[in-house]
């Protein structure tokens, strides 16, 4: 009997190894010699002395500034568009200023 309780607990030991090594390579991130499940972007830092994902305020904050600097830049290529378009703009009326002067 207590043979056969320990190769059902190997069975499940086994198991349940083989289960974690799975999550980590379905779904987890291995960082510091663990597995956390985490976003792959997200930071681990050491709190007190043991490995923990960083707060979820620092990573959404550090997500929007990213976002920010990324909608700044495309604000300043917008703006860029623009200048150029209103300089062909510009240039067309003058050509036709030109053309309406030299039919006359």
């Amino acid at each position: 009997m207590k043979k056969r309780m320990a190769v059902f607990f190997l069975f499940f030991l086994t198991a349940g190894i083989l289960a974690l090594s799975a999550r980590a390579e379905n779904g987890g991130v291995k960082k510091y010699g663990e597995i956390h499940n985490i976003a792959e972007d997200r930071q681990i830092e050491k709190v007190g002395g043991i490995y923990e994902p960083e707060g979820l305020d620092k990573y959404m904050q550090r997500r929007f500034d990213a976002m920010d600097a990324r909608i700044s830049q495309i604000q300043a290529q917008i703006g860029q568009m623009q200048a150029e378009i209103m300089r062909e703009l510009d240039k067309i009326k003058a050509d036709q200023k030109n053309s309406s002067v030299l039919s006359s």
